[in-house]
C-alpha cells in the first residue's frame, strides 16, 4: 500500500494516496514513520493542518533516518496554523538545506514575533 500511495501522491491523487497510506499504517508497515510522514504530506496538501501535524508528530516519535523532513513539514504546518513560535522551534532542529521555501513563512513569523514583543 505504501508504494502505491507514494505513486498516487506524485500523481496528485490525494484521496487515493490518503487511503493507501492509512492502510499501510494499519498493516503495520515495517518502517512506520514513512507512511505517517507521507500521510501528513497528503493532509497538508488537503488543508487539514491539525491532522497533518498529528501525523508528523507520530513520524517524529519513531526517530527514523529522515526525521529532519518531518520537522521541516511540521514547521510549515505550524506556520500555516499561525503557530509561529512552534514552527521556529522546529526549524531550529533541522539542517538549513531543507529550508528552501521558507522566506514567505518567515516574513509572517517575524511580523508575529514583532507584534507580541511590542
Amino acid at each position: 500500500y505504501y508504494g502505491r500511495g507514494f505513486i498516487y501522491l506524485k500523481q496528485c491523487k490525494l484521496n487515493e494516496a490518503l487511503a493507501d497510506f492509512t492502510q499501510s499504517i494499519e498493516n503495520n508497515h515495517e518502517e512506520p514513520a514513512y507512511p505517517y510522514y507521507r500521510r501528513g504530506v497528503v493532509k497538508y496538501k488537503q488543508g487539514l493542518y491539525s491532522e497533518a501535524k498529528a501525523d508528523f508528530d507520530r513520524a517524529i516519535e519513531f526517530k527514523y533516518e529522515y526525521i529532519s523532513l518531518s520537522y521541516y513539514r511540521r514547521a510549515l504546518t505550524n506556520f500555516k496554523m499561525g503557530c509561529y513560535i512552534s514552527g521556529l522551534k522546529d526549524l531550529g532542529i533541522i539542517p538549513v538545506k531543507f529550508c528552501l521555501d521558507l522566506p514567505n513563512y518567515l516574513k509572517y513569523a517575524i511580523r508575529y514575533l514583532n507584534a507580541i514583543i511590542k
